[in-house]
């Protein structure tokens, strides 16, 4: 990672950090409400190494299926979604959220993919796309066997910020 990156990365995990750590009015969560469906998009991940780039794509494929349960969250329409090369963008840098906008879509997720020896390591970023902040960063780790695992675990983070429900998110699990 240069560090250029490396600085990237630092900057995005303590804006998250500290957006996490603001206080809360209430128990108010992030946006969606049951009278407001919250619209969001699952970038593909961007892959660290070609040995992971199909699981990009699945990952955020079953992020988005899990979420799609959550009922105060809207998926967008595939058709409607940007079309971004993933390997094109810098997964901690800024979206290009003049592009996103014209989507309406109000919370983008994208992320990077990376494996360490036999495991994988999925990082989340998820944006508001209107003020351009970022709202989450997620770091997990797991077995590269279990990366369904780590779908289900980021979608459950995801949900819990966007909704203020604590949620495990997966198979049978609602």
């Amino acid at each position: 990672m240069t560090r250029y990156r490396a600085i990237i990365a630092g900057v995005a995990a303590l804006a998250g950090a500290l957006w996490m750590s603001l206080p809360r009015t209430g128990a108010e969560p992030y946006g969606a409400s049951p009278s407001r469906l919250l619209t969001f998009a699952v970038q593909e991940f961007v892959p660290s190494s070609s040995d992971v780039g199909d699981l990009t794509r699945e990952l955020a494929r079953l992020i988005t299926k899990d979420l799609v349960i959550v009922d105060r969250l809207a998926p967008m329409e595939p058709s409607a979604l940007v079309a971004i090369d993933p390997n094109s963008m810098d997964s901690v840098a800024s979206p290009p959220f003049d592009v996103w906008r014209k989507t309406r879509v109000k919370v983008l997720v994208t992320g990077h993919v990376s494996r360490w020896g036999e495991n994988l390591k999925v990082e989340c970023y998820v944006w508001d796309v209107a003020a351009g902040l970022l709202i989450l960063a997620e770091r997990d780790v797991a077995p590269a066997a279990n990366w369904r695992q780590l779908a289900h675990m980021t979608a459950s983070a995801i949900s819990e910020r966007l909704t203020g429900e604590k949620r495990e998110l997966g198979p049978g699990r609602k």
